[in-house]
């Protein structure tokens, strides 16, 4: 997460946006252990177990999409936060002189 600067006590627009993306990347993490958790108790025996309907029609149970949906999630706002990390925004890039055309 970008810092901000000693003496000031608000964000950029760019600081917010990193920090809400890395947030949700927190809870999409939060929420991917509780889908494991679920999966695995929900997996194991029971005394009134239902079959998966989810996993019958598709082959897969509705834990495992979830599970899937959100380690792509995970992965997407990593990408994103890295993406944000590297590149500097657009206004504080160097900006040169555009040369005038010679007539």
């Amino acid at each position: 997460m970008v810092p901000v600067p000693a003496g000031s006590r608000r964000m950029t627009e760019r600081q917010r946006i990193l920090a809400e993306t890395a947030a949700a990347r927190d809870d999409a993490r939060t929420l991917l252990r509780a889908l494991i958790e679920a999966r695995a108790a929900a997996e194991g025996p029971r005394d009134d177990a239902r079959p998966d309907l989810f996993k019958r029609v598709t082959g897969r149970s509705s834990y495992d999409a979830a599970i899937e949906s959100t380690r792509r999630t995970i992965d997407h706002l990593g990408r994103v936060l890295a993406e944000l990390e590297r590149d500097p925004p657009v206004a504080e890039l160097p900006v040169s002189p555009i040369p005038s055309p010679k007539a």
